[in-house]
Formats: C-alpha cells, sequence, structure tokens
C-alpha cells in the first residue's frame, strides 16, 4: 500500500516520472537481455565456425595422404608396366632361340 500511498499524493508529472522511470528499466532490460542472448549465439557461432574449419583441414589431411598413396601406388604400377614391356621384348629372341635349339634337336 505504500506505493499506492506515494501514488495517491503525488504530482501527475511525478507520477508520469515514476511510470517512465519503469518503462525505461523495462526497455534497458530488455536490451540487457537481447545484448546477452546475441553474444552467446555469437559465442556458438564461432565455435561452429571453428569446428567447421578444423573438419575441413582433416578431411584436407587425409585426402592428402590417399593422394600420396595412390601417387606411389600409380608410380610402382608404372615401374611394373615398364618391367613387364621390357620381358615382352625378350620373348620373340626366346622364340627364336627355342626354334633354333629344336632344329639342332631334329
Amino acid at each position: 500500500m505504500a506505493l499506492y500511498d506515494i501514488l495517491s499524493k503525488a504530482t501527475p508529472a511525478a507520477i508520469l516520472a515514476i511510470l517512465l522511470m519503469f518503462l525505461l528499466k523495462s526497455y534497458i532490460d530488455s536490451n540487457n537481455k537481447d545484448r546477452q542472448n546475441h553474444e552467446i549465439e555469437r559465442k556458438e557461432y564461432q565455435i561452429l565456425v571453428a569446428d567447421v574449419r578444423k573438419e575441413g583441414k582433416e578431411r584436407e589431411i587425409k585426402l592428402i595422404s590417399q593422394l600420396d598413396k595412390y601417387n606411389k601406388s600409380l608410380q610402382q604400377n608404372t615401374e611394373s608396366l615398364k618391367e613387364i614391356s621390357k620381358n615382352m621384348q625378350a620373348i620373340p629372341v626366346m622364340q627364336a632361340d627355342i626354334s633354333y635349339l629344336k632344329e639342332k634337336v631334329k
């Protein structure tokens, strides 16, 4: 009842001033809450961006590792094919030698 007694004895200007104070306090509290919510959202967004960047780096490292493995395997296959090619060039010579030896044996 104390507030009611003060309001009943106060002038209209004082009542308006009190109402204005309550409105300003409500407005300031609302802005502070919005600012805090924005700060929380900003921090969560920063964490999300950091996580996405970290995941991207990890994927890049894995892809580079796989690419290196594939390059090594390709290089080994190329070397094997070169050796097979050399061996295939020797086949006609070996066939000629076999034919010559067959003729000698007969």
